[in-house]
């Protein structure tokens, strides 16, 4: 919640949820759907946009599996890239540029 300022526990107070929940939704993981209605609610969105978005996320990681299986000589230059992007030495954009 870096870019508002806001903590897990001051998003979960105003969401109605715990701020367990809170952290589970930002890593990705499977929440109640009384939850999902809740964070969706917060947001302005509908609860259907949060649920499609799993969705695509499980599509993206099982496809991002069948290639690294298939390919398993690309999985340290993969993990590699990764990490730089997470820590900030390698801006997104590369990425995107990369594809365009």
């Amino acid at each position: 919640m870096r870019g508002t300022r806001l903590s897990l526990r001051e998003a979960g107070i105003q969401i109605g949820v715990s701020h367990m929940t809170v952290s589970r939704a930002l890593r990705g993981e499977i929440l109640e759907l009384k939850n999902i209605e809740s964070i969706a609610n917060w947001l302005g969105v509908p609860p259907s946009r949060l649920i499609d978005l799993q969705a695509q996320d499980d599509q993206l990681a099982h496809q991002l599996s069948i290639l690294l299986s298939t390919y398993p000589r690309i999985v340290q230059p993969a993990e590699e890239f990764i990490a730089k992007i997470l820590d900030g030495s390698v801006q997104i954009e590369v990425l995107f540029n990369a594809f365009a």
